[in-house]
């Protein structure tokens, strides 16, 4: 015998309420007919939604102690207890009992236009759109989509962004955007929905059909940076494996060149660092470089406005003032992530903080404070400078060192599948994290010449890391604030 704990919706009380059962237990017997055998035999008053019982229609999705699943497609004694609550799909409104009134989730499907989008007179064609292979294996995984709300309900994001399609539908997104037959490339370009996930995982996990959405939505990121840039960098770099070492390689080898022509006097009797590379040039190098690699990411974040605010709005008026009130999106989710915090790993959330505010202090450090950190000889313990150093390479070293164990151990979900680029991004990391440590302590040995090696060798990471700002990972960083600042300003125009 099993116990079921059903939690009821009453819309009679407006209230859940629990109702507990005895039901007999045997191999082969799903969850679904557990129910169906309580509301036979015990309470007639039970409903329940259901249909095809074999994993298709999706109409039978509950929540079983604590695991989102299809009613028929899970046997009880697979649960592995002899006591199994069972609560309806969250992030949902209720009609009764275990039946979620379905009609929110399918109304977020309407802005992404889940059918080819074509000119009429294509359509009227009494002719089938030809694909090949190899163009429908790109987005086929994304077709078992039964549309059985689970990720929806799983999904931390539903419930605490509105703004936020649901993984779902931004999956659905991905597979019309990527179908060779699609001419509404530009259309699909509006949505913010795909960066205001969080990659929790949730609906991976939840997901019977093995759809993978929270892949799937990394899948339409990576996408919309290509479209956002305009320089089509973006694009060779998550296209290609090789475009993308040779783009580091080239950046790599022209910052050797530009060291071998531009050095200073090396002097070997004691650390001159400041004579080997001259505070006027790395300085203003910098400064130009990083105004460039700005430019670059700005102009690609307008286009990004374009699309996803202009074009979408179209004549309607957003008021000057609601693009002061919504900054206050942008800035609090760049300085907090506050929305990753949703996520049931909060440990996830943290590190993610841990690597931006590393990186963030070692660049305000080395970039925009240089002419005070490129010294020859260590700054005092208690200088606040080089404590600041401590705390970017610490929080650097052990956020890169996690984020890398994790995707090669591939126990959390969202670390399973990881691009080439998110290697090469991680890697630039951690080698220019290590290269700057042993820098200082170079200098503190009094070790010249492996002093003004390692820096080099240090540059030679730095620059193609930072090229990742405005074509690469880091881009994230800027297009998720500017996202949820960009749905506010579609909010205010009165668009969903």
């Amino acid at each position: 015998m099993v116990t079921l704990n059903i939690v009821r919706y009453s819309p009679e009380k407006k209230q859940y309420v629990t109702s507990t059962y005895r039901v007999p237990a045997k191999k082969g017997m799903t969850l679904l007919d557990a129910l169906l055998y309580v509301r036979d035999n015990l309470d007639g008053t039970l409903t329940v939604r259901h249909s095809c019982r074999m994993g298709i229609c999706g109409s039978c999705s509950v929540v079983a102690n604590g695991r989102h699943v299809l009613a028929c497609y899970t046997q009880l004694l697979d649960l592995g207890t002899d006591t199994i609550t069972v609560t309806p799909l969250q992030n949902l409104p209720m009609i009764k009992d275990l039946v979620p009134d379905l009609k929110p989730f399918f109304e977020k499907y309407r802005p992404i236009k889940p059918y080819l989008i074509k000119p009429e007179d294509a359509m009227k064609k009494e002719t089938e759109f030809i694909q090949m292979p190899e163009d429908l294996r790109k987005y086929w995984n994304n077709t078992l989509c039964i549309k059985c709300g689970l990720c929806y309900s799983a999904c931390p994001v539903v419930k605490s962004n509105e703004s936020f399609p649901g993984p779902a539908q931004v999956t659905t997104l991905y597979r019309f955007t990527v179908d060779s037959r699609d001419e509404g490339k530009e259309e699909r370009l509006q949505h913010t929905g795909p960066w205001l996930c969080y990659y929790c995982g949730d609906c991976t996990i939840s997901c019977p059909k093995g759809v993978e959405p929270a892949e799937s939505i990394m899948s339409m990121r990576r996408h919309l940076i290509t479209s956002y840039d305009w320089t089509g960098v973006s694009r060779l770099l998550y296209t290609s494996k090789k475009a993308s070492a040779l783009f580091t390689l080239g950046l790599a080898i022209l910052t050797l060149l530009l060291v071998w022509f531009l050095h200073g006097p090396v002097v070997l009797d004691r650390v001159n660092l400041t004579s080997f590379a001259p505070i006027e040039i790395v300085h203003n190098g910098g400064i130009i470089y990083g105004v460039l690699l700005a430019a670059l990411l700005l102009s690609n974040i307008a286009r990004m406005y374009w699309f996803t605010v202009k074009k979408s709005v179209g004549d309607r008026r957003i008021p000057l003032s609601a693009y002061f009130r919504a900054l206050k999106h942008l800035v609090t989710e760049f300085l907090a992530q506050a929305g990753y915090s949703k996520c049931a790993s909060k440990r996830a959330w943290i590190n993610h903080l841990i690597l931006m505010w590393g990186y963030t202090s070692l660049f305000i450090l080395f970039a925009i404070l240089l002419p005070y950190t490129l010294v020859n000889e260590i700054l005092p313990l208690n200088n606040p400078l080089r404590l600041a150093g401590y705390f970017g390479f610490t929080a650097l070293t052990y956020a890169t060192l996690y984020a890398i164990i994790g995707r090669l151990l591939k126990k959390e979900e969202h670390r399973k599948y990881s691009h080439h680029t998110d290697w090469m991004f991680l890697i630039l990391l951690l080698l220019t994290s290590i290269t700057g440590i042993l820098i200082h302590i170079f200098i503190a040995l009094n070790m010249p010449l492996a002093t003004y090696i390692i820096f080099t060798i240090h540059l030679v990471f730095v620059v193609p890391l930072l090229a990742e700002v405005p074509f690469g990972k880091w881009a994230h960083l800027a297009y998720r604030p500017f996202a949820l600042y960009f749905t506010q300003l579609k909010k205010e125009a009165g668009l969903p």
